[in-house]
């Protein structure tokens, strides 16, 4: 699987963070909806009950950044831990100087100046009147935007030779529905620049790698490496309405952020699992699967040589 790097440029706010398992859930049902359920299995699904997914993706950074790392945030700083706490990013150059073992200093670690989040109010309708409700009715939604309007987002995938024209096509069948939640209303609106699907394997060019980076959202799998650091958090996810299931909403599933870090001499290029429908909603019997994978980046981190051993 060759590694690329995707731009999208979004037209809109959204309302569902750009996360890489939705991402791919969303590229599943463009093939689902513009092909066949049929297709599905076959290119996609049949592949990844086997183990072996034809794409991973990461979640969707500003630019071509990348996120910390959790290793870097445990280090030694001269600078207070406030200011390590609130940085989010590190520029590509920094993260290929971590990968290869180089010491970063206060001024690699980027604060998150990208994002504006807004509340957004509204009005609870009445289904049977069509008239707004009572007092105290009203509810707020968080919508999001780029602060500068040149800005894009980036998303890195790992690709078999013989999807990534199948996957470019997804991509743009994407874009002409929108991203997330309410894009009946215009959110999640995006466009894919024009340099998009462009080659950056130079991120895999580590010499003896002793670890392993994840830049996805995901579930590990049991085979997966333990030993590391990470922030888990609980995900609420929703089928699509393609599904006509009276309960829409996915069993609550325990993800982590990117930016995870496993310490192992036993290099992956994909961490994670696909999670069966049996596992997130019992009155699903339609075999779908949630895929949960991550995109893994190897490094070397020499404080860990000794640990190793």
């Amino acid at each position: 699987m060759k590694l690329y790097k995707i731009r999208l440029h979004p037209l809109s706010a959204w309302r569902t963070p750009w996360q890489a398992d939705t991402l791919s859930g969303l590229l599943c049902l463009m093939m689902a909806r513009t092909k066949s359920a049929q297709s599905l299995q076959e290119q996609i699904l049949g592949k990844c009950e086997q183990h072996s997914p034809p794409f991973v993706l990461s979640d969707a950074f500003p630019n071509d950044l990348f996120p910390i790392p959790e290793f870097v945030r445990t280090q030694n700083w001269a600078v207070g831990n406030k200011q390590v706490k609130r940085a989010r990013w590190l520029s590509i150059d920094s993260f290929k100087r971590l990968q290869n073992g180089k010491n970063l200093s206060e001024n690699d670690l980027l604060q998150d100046n990208y994002f504006y989040d807004y509340a957004h109010t509204h009005n609870t309708l009445d289904r049977s009147t069509h008239t707004t409700g009572d007092d105290g009715s009203l509810f707020t939604l968080q919508d999001t935007v780029m602060k500068n309007s040149a800005d894009y987002l980036t998303v890195y995938a790992r690709i078999e030779d013989d999807f990534v024209a199948q996957l470019f096509t997804l991509f743009q069948e994407l874009s002409n529905v929108g991203f997330g939640a309410d894009v009946s209303t215009g959110k999640g609106q995006f466009e894919i620049l024009s340099s998009s699907f462009e080659l950056t394997e130079s991120l895999d060019a580590v010499e003896k790698p002793n670890s392993l980076i994840s830049v996805s959202t995901f579930q590990p799998a049991n085979s997966d490496p333990t030993l590391g650091l990470w922030e888990a958090f609980t995900k609420f996810g929703k089928f699509a309405p393609d599904l006509s299931l009276e309960n829409v909403f996915k069993k609550p599933l325990v993800m982590l952020r990117p930016g995870a870090c496993f310490f192992t001499p036993t290099i992956k290029k994909i961490l994670g699992r696909s999670i069966p429908m049996s596992e997130l909603n019992s009155e699903c019997t339609i075999p779908l699967l949630h895929l949960a994978y991550s995109l893994a980046l190897p490094a070397y981190l020499p404080e860990l040589d000794s640990y190793l051993d």
